[in-house]
């Protein structure tokens, strides 16, 4: 039987090396009212970040970052196939100071304010204030392989009202499971995937005022690798969102439905760095 903790815990002082990289392609087609022909778009992103990072700060909570740094070795993102922009050079020194608010967190490179396009790439702004992972994903339950439990739905829709993500009441049902264990670098891990389904949809953040949502659904599959021994901070993810919705947004030439589709694959490790 094994002890499944999703979040590990931060200190001061920890030194962690990261390496993370988010694709997403977009693709969305817009007819306007009144209209026969819609217009359509595709969009990719790619953001890729490998450095080292020095917890400097802890949140009120005594366990998650609150300001950062890293050492950059490689930071860029690249739009529809085309060249990588480099958002730090080599050895840069990147620092997070994370606030509620994502506009009123600090980020700065080598002491100068961060450019636009570098707050747009970094993982992480804000506090996180509501349930942890471990209250929605994990359990409280020693699990034996193959041990399968549920997503706590209503914690879910607590977590992503923060963000602007409005769901029905019952709209969101998952499972995790553990899978198996791995010995990962001579390190044993556990073994764990997660699918959840986000239906019901009610709003989202982002869309302009006075918009509608006619219908929207999110999918995310999600698989980690975790030491059994729990002081240990090794993460190694790759997580998965597909999204689909139609949306209705005003505009000076009348109501314009847009019909969207995403896909976005997140990857990342996290291992201690001497």
């Amino acid at each position: 039987m094994y002890t499944v903790h999703i979040k590990r815990p931060s200190k001061v002082g920890d030194r962690t090396r990261i390496i993370a990289d988010d694709e997403k392609n977009e693709r969305t087609s817009a007819l306007v009212a009144g209209d026969t022909t819609p217009r359509d778009s595709n969009r990719a992103t790619r953001i890729h970040v490998d450095g080292t990072v020095v917890v400097l700060e802890l949140q009120s909570d005594g366990r998650s970052p609150l300001r950062d740094e890293i050492t950059v070795s490689e930071f860029w993102a690249s739009r529809d196939d085309g060249s990588k922009e480099v958002l730090a050079q080599a050895g840069a020194h990147v620092v997070v100071t994370r606030a509620a608010k994502k506009d009123d967190a600090l980020a700065t490179v080598d002491g100068r304010p961060a450019s636009k396009s570098v707050r747009d790439a970094l993982i992480n702004l804000t506090t996180h204030t509501g349930p942890s992972d471990d209250e929605i994903f994990g359990t409280t339950t020693p699990q034996s392989i193959g041990g399968e439990w549920a997503v706590n739905g209503p914690l879910a829709e607590k977590d992503l009202s923060v963000s602007g993500i409005i769901v029905s009441p019952g709209g969101i049902t998952g499972r995790t499971k553990l899978v198996g264990v791995q010995s990962i670098n001579g390190v044993d891990c556990l073994e764990l995937e997660n699918t959840m389904t986000i239906g019901a949809i009610q709003s989202t953040g982002g869309l302009p005022p006075g918009s509608t949502v006619q219908n929207a659904r999110m999918d995310v599959a999600l698989h980690l690798l975790l030491p059994v021994d729990q002081a240990r901070l090794d993460v190694q993810s790759d997580m998965t969102l597909t999204m689909k919705g139609t949306f209705t947004v005003p505009s000076p030439k009348g109501a314009v439905r847009v019909t969207l589709e995403s896909f976005e694959d997140k990857r990342g490790s996290v291992t201690p760095s001497l």
